[in-house]
């Protein structure tokens, strides 16, 4: 229920980013959406010692069933504003897309290709977010430890990815190039974790959460800049692949880990790393021919 509810919800929500925000800001405000992710994560690791450890780990989840009610008046409330603006303001015509035609073919080249990679960054990211406790207790962290450790991977990943849209905003990095090298940082990262060594570890768990994981904003800019009027579409599509990979990741790293142990499963999640680092590349040359198009 919680999946379909994101994928109604994500489309639509890029495409209100385009519509909004003026370009100047895009990438940033890419990135602050994006940053959603990990501060998730952040909170759910800073639960552990907080929430789980002192009350149980069923209020910690409670806790967060009744923040996620309190913002829907919130969220209806803004829609219903923006709706009177539209009525009031006279703008009920069809959005842009809706009369966009079908995708072109470099578009859709483009598309099916970030996806691809995002599938392959999803997949290790995911499951970064999953296992670090449990790798973490095995290395020889404690539980409390584990879990603030979890919550400051998350926030490098919360600080990198509106700072890396506002580079982007500035005329730096900006492309899929720059997604293909963060995963490539993130793949150094995940390494340092199979190491086994507590300061490595540690220090993997910033590299791989920080840029392993902080490309995701900048892949909705990109996508979304290089689609326009087709944004909510290409969403979809490229999210696809976020999401099958997402599912997919954990499940595969889990039945790694049981099977063969950290060592292997945080290697073989580097290795998926890279590979997608080299499909971001792959779709960096088709963004440079879609940009080069008239």
């Amino acid at each position: 229920m919680g999946g379909a509810a994101n994928a109604i919800g994500h489309p639509p929500s890029n495409g209100l980013i385009i519509e909004q925000v003026a370009v100047r800001n895009r990438a940033l405000a890419f990135g602050l959406k994006q940053a959603g992710v990990p501060a998730a994560t952040l909170i759910a690791g800073l639960s552990v010692p907080a929430l789980a450890l002192t009350v149980g780990w069923k209020w910690a989840f409670t806790i967060g069933a009744i923040f996620a009610l309190l913002l829907v008046p919130i969220v209806i409330g803004l829609g219903l504003g923006k709706r009177r603006t539209r009525s009031a303001a006279g703008h009920a015509q069809r959005p842009a897309e809706a009369a966009a035609g079908p995708l072109p073919h470099k578009l859709k080249s483009f598309l099916i290709v970030t996806a691809i990679a995002a599938a392959m960054g999803s997949a290790q990211a995911n499951a970064l977010g999953a296992f670090t406790v449990t790798s973490a207790t095995q290395t020889g962290f404690g539980v409390a430890t584990a879990g603030l450790l979890l919550g400051v991977g998350s926030a490098a990943g919360c600080l990198t990815r509106p700072l890396v849209g506002m580079a982007a905003d500035r005329g730096t990095g900006g492309s899929m190039g720059t997604v293909a090298v963060m995963m490539a940082m993130g793949c150094g990262g995940l390494l340092a974790i199979a190491s086994g060594n507590q300061v490595a570890f540690a220090a993997g768990c910033i590299l791989a959460f920080g840029f392993g994981w902080g490309w995701n904003g900048l892949v909705h800019y990109v996508v979304s800049h290089r689609s326009h009027p087709f944004t909510a579409r290409a969403t979809g599509i490229v999210q696809s692949g976020t999401y099958i990979g997402g599912s997919v990741g954990p499940l595969a790293f889990g039945i790694v880990l049981a099977s063969f142990g950290p060592t292997v499963a945080w290697t073989s999640a580097a290795i998926l790393s890279s590979m997608g680092a080299g499909a971001a590349l792959v779709a960096h040359r088709l963004e440079k021919q879609l940009s080069a198009d008239p």
